[in-house]
């Protein structure tokens, strides 16, 4: 079974790497929604400006040129992909569950597609890719994967360019390895990435996103940063610690610090200065997060 956000990105890696996927189960009412907003465009076509009231305030958004036939486009598009890689129902156990909520007209759109997610999810052997912990509330997590984890195990060859594809789009919650964290920190001077580095380490920092295998691949992405040759001891003393004070962030327990200090003086063993100076940032990081032991 395929989320609505989940199957946008599926949607948006087909487009961007030529992908193929496996058929997946969607709400019928999914394809409803998008037909809704077909309709919405087709309605707004001859306006350039939408107002929005915000504080009392009327705020002007201005449409740029062909800015409907784009959307119109683009939703088309979406919805011929869902159609080509999907198997719309709409379940049948939903009808007595909300038949009363139906009536009383309690049943939202976005609810409607998450009921109908979850009890298709529901049934056995069957599997959820979301990302919505809102599915949470409704299925035993054994019925739940994330969009990452298909990804990665459908496609384990593309594995580093989907990453990328998720930070420039500004995911959260996705595991990072040290290649991905040193080309995001490398580009983030080409225009348009100058925000994927920051969002590779808002990654790091997650207190839900934690694994150990976190501190490796932060020690390892330090270390092919202390051998570029154009930063110096000084940046990349400020960058170590920035970057501790992310990880750090993220410990269930500050324990972890001390397979840190292990793997940073493994890691760093021949750069010897290096070392020096990765331990002293890890120092300065723990004073400016009070990190303190029990």
């Amino acid at each position: 079974v395929l989320d609505f956000t989940s199957g946008l990105l599926f949607f948006e890696l087909s487009e961007e790497f030529k992908l193929d996927f496996d058929s997946f189960f969607i709400s019928e009412n999914l394809l409803s929604m998008i037909d809704e907003l077909i309709a919405k465009t087709e309605l707004m076509s001859s306006s350039d400006m939408a107002l929005n009231i915000h504080d009392n305030r009327v705020i002007p958004t201005f449409f740029p040129k062909d800015y409907h036939k784009q959307r119109k486009k683009k939703l088309l598009d979406i919805k011929s992909w869902f159609e080509r890689n999907t198997i719309a129902e709409i379940p049948k156990e939903k009808i007595n569950l909300v038949r009363s909520l139906y009536k009383e007209n309690k049943i939202t759109p976005g609810f409607d597609l998450v009921l109908d997610s979850s009890l298709l999810a529901g049934i056995e052997e069957s599997l959820i890719i979301t990302d919505d912990i809102f599915f949470n509330k409704f299925l035993n997590e054994n019925n739940i994967i994330s969009t990452e984890y298909y990804l990665l195990n459908r496609f384990p060859e593309l594995k580093n360019k989907i990453l990328a594809y998720m930070l420039y789009n500004k995911y959260l919650g996705i595991s990072l390895d040290s290649d991905v964290l040193y080309d995001s920190y490398i580009n983030q001077h080409n225009s348009g990435y100058e925000h994927v580095y920051n969002y590779a380490i808002s990654n790091i920092s997650l207190k839900a996103n934690f694994r150990e295998s976190n501190i490796l691949v932060v020690i390892d992405f330090l270390k092919k940063l202390a051998l570029h040759p154009v930063i110096t001891k000084e940046k990349f003393a400020r960058e170590a610690t920035h970057l501790f004070i992310m990880l750090i962030s993220s410990f269930p327990s500050l324990n972890y610090i001390f397979p840190l200090r292990s793997q940073i003086k493994q890691k760093f063993n021949i750069l010897l200065d290096y070392k020096l100076i990765t331990l002293n940032s890890l120092l300065t990081a723990m004073e400016i997060t009070n990190a303190k032991f029990d």
